[in-house]
């Protein structure tokens, strides 16, 4: 998606690591591997000193919530251009061991029941329902074909423990807490336990709830050494309409629609989670202002197949360590907001479009992702939702700065059939790896940004067409080297070597391409490399610029599409061969059209190509009429390629 909206002024540069402060005597740590992820550091210093504008949130946020093994994680965002109120870890998410003496037994075997202990008065049954109404610990076993109801008092917890316990529901939820203040359901260890709805449900006219295998109006609580199997077959598997909570535990979850689904947070400590949806995989869906639900992860080992979004929230995603598989049908991480991905190993084999969010940030992690359209996608506002920035028209000719991608650390490899890595605002890489096997079309590029693109460590390689190439601005303080290979197939070697022979660095793209770029590696300058196709040579350059060119190439610059850039007076432009710098136009334009001198305004009009006539006008402000793109007018998305803000796409005939 490219959603564009009310810009906010967003630079900040920089993530550190700290101990928890407050109370919380625990030492900080990276909660996957119990050792700090190096981030980057004092490139602080040297993006003020390539004129880089430095302005972060303003107050310090941080992670502090503790994992089983006593560790905690702390993150400082003060010098980041956002800000994120982490959860806070709640003492009631680590109830206490269940007491024999204290519980009540409930043996399940078909339709009836047997209840000993403390609160055996407060199990009744009527028809196939089970109803607990009193506070309490219960301990399932057996088997039952019915629903068990939760009703206490909204002041009062009720712990179910599942120790080998299968229910399934003919009609209906089979866990329904109705009313309580927390539900806790305990997985025994070594028990496998089985929670099944059915395909169909009686609801009243007009009511759409619950619509969930495990259904709760609480806050719900997972945790345990045991195993639970849950088959949402009429909607969702477990949903709370409240928080929904996973401590630990194992669990395989199969739903028609969405797997697990907290409308007031969804967070994750620790897991073992297999889970196939039919719409969205993990979800946090409040976006009332003021009351916006995040979804955050602190651990754990995912494997998801979804029909929708794999991870999703409507507003802030926090991932902080954990390993995921991720297969999509849309985004494989999606936030309206901010995604937060530190310290973790993601792995997307199929999406849409892999990671989106108003703001991503890429933070020591191990990510690979798949995707049919863009890699990563920076778009949307971090103050709106997403229905608010579909129904807004935005001139495409304009960036977005409330839209960043962080990279700062860790290793990223992108394999996009749309734009590689993409912001409607800023691309700032710190630190890390990253590796983009671009589009093989003309109207994507393996990077696309609307205002900048400043690098100052880290390496990246980046392969595709070219069509809407853009390389690294002049802001950067690292070297690059983009080569115009000319027409390749995937599987290709390009490499590029110094003036002995000896090789710098190599890449070979895995689908065709027409160029390659390689920034932050050993380029000093003065020295001269020489590029090679196979054994081919392509030309050499001489290292006197930010990046510098081999081969025919022209990039669209700085802004999201090179006529936005050179003629409207955006970053960058219009490039030709050799050294690629500065703001200017420096290219040819395409043929059959004659820019005026500065940009367009005041209804100045250029000189347009054969067979196209602007309106009647001009081109007012800087903006490009909607109107039908025949008989030499504009069509939006056609002539223009107004929706995604690329610049000037030119039909043929038109």
């Amino acid at each position: 998606m490219k959603r564009r909206m009310t810009a906010l002024f967003m630079t900040g540069i920089m993530i550190f690591m700290t101990a928890c402060s407050g109370g919380n005597d625990k030492t900080g740590s990276n909660i996957q591997d119990g050792g700090l992820v190096e981030t980057g550091g004092e490139t602080i210093k040297e993006t003020a000193a390539a004129g880089g504008s430095i302005t972060g949130s303003g107050t310090v946020e941080a992670v502090c919530t503790t994992a089983e093994n006593g560790a905690s994680a702390a993150i400082d965002l003060s010098l980041r251009s956002y800000s994120l109120e982490f959860p806070e870890y709640n003492e009631n998410y680590d109830y206490e061991e269940w007491d024999a003496s204290d519980a009540t037994m409930l043996t399940l075997s078909g339709t009836s029941y047997s209840a000993e202990g403390k609160h055996s008065s407060g199990v009744d049954q009527s028809g196939d329902i089970l109803t607990i109404s009193e506070k309490g610990t219960y301990v399932l076993s057996g088997n039952y074909d019915g629903q068990i109801r939760i009703e206490v008092s909204d002041e009062e917890n009720v712990k179910l423990i599942f120790n080998g316990v299968n229910i399934t529901s003919s009609d209906g939820p089979a866990i329904y807490a109705v009313n309580a203040k927390n539900l806790y359901i305990s997985l025994e260890e070594g028990s496998e336990n089985v929670i099944s709805d059915s395909s169909n449900y009686t609801l009243e006219d007009g009511v759409d709830e619950p619509d969930a295998a495990i259904f709760a109006k609480c806050d719900l609580i997972f945790r345990g050494s045991g195993k639970l199997t849950v088959n949402g077959n009429y909607s969702g598997a477990v949903r709370s309409k409240d928080e929904l909570v996973f401590r630990n535990g194992s669990y395989d979850i199969t739903a028609v629609s969405d797997a697990l689904k907290g409308k007031d947070g969804l967070y994750v400590y620790d897991g073992l989670y297999t889970i196939n949806a039919g719409g969205k995989g993990l979800a946090a869906t409040n976006n009332t202002e003021g009351e916006e639900a995040d979804l955050y992860i602190e651990g754990g080992s995912f494997d998801i197949t979804s029909g929708e979004d794999a991870i999703h929230c409507n507003a802030n995603v926090i991932i902080v360590g954990g390993s995921f598989d991720i297969n999509a049908s849309d985004d494989g991480i999606h936030a309206d907001k901010t995604v937060l991905v530190y310290g973790s190993t993601v792995n997307i084999e199929k999406s849409n479009e892999g990671i989106e969010g108003a703001v991503i940030d890429l933070t020591g992690s191990d990510i690979t992702l798949k995707a049919s359209d863009d890699g990563l996608n920076a778009a949307g506002d971090v103050n709106e939702t997403e229905e608010d920035a579909d129904e807004k028209h935005w001139n495409f000719m304009e960036g977005n700065e409330s839209n960043i991608i962080y990279i700062d650390g860790g290793n990223i490899y992108v394999n996009a059939d749309g734009d590689g890595v993409d912001s409607n605002g800023y691309i700032y890489m710190y630190a890390g790896n990253m590796t983009v096997d671009g589009p093989v079309n003309d109207g994507n590029g393996f990077l696309d940004y609307g205002l900048d693109f400043v690098m100052t460590g880290g390496t990246l390689t980046g392969a595709g067409s070219t069509g809407m190439l853009q390389t690294i601005a002049d802001s950067s303080t690292v070297k690059a080297v983009m080569v115009g290979t000319g027409s390749k197939e995937g599987g290709t070697e390009i490499s590029l070597k110094d003036s002995e022979g000896n090789v710098i660095v190599s890449y070979t793209p895995v689908k065709s391409f027409s160029g390659v770029l390689f920034a932050g590696y050993d380029f000093d300058e003065g020295d001269t490399v020489e590029a090679y196709a196979g054994n081919e040579s392509l030309g050499s350059v001489k290292i006197e610029n930010t990046v510098n060119t081999i081969g025919d190439v022209k990039t669209m610059g700085g802004g999201h599409g090179g006529m936005g850039g050179g003629f409207m007076g955006g970053k960058g432009g219009m490039r030709g061969n050799g050294a690629v710098s500065g703001n200017e136009m420096q290219g040819n334009p395409p043929e059959g059209m004659t820019p005026p001198d500065g940009n367009f305004e005041n209804g100045e009009r250029p000189e347009m190509p054969e067979g196209m006539t602007p309106p009647e006008g001009g081109f007012q402000n800087g903006e490009f009429p909607n109107g039908e793109f025949k008989e030499g007018n504009f069509q939006k998305g056609q002539g223009m390629k107004g929706g995604r803000g690329k610049g000037m796409e030119m039909n043929e005939g038109n």
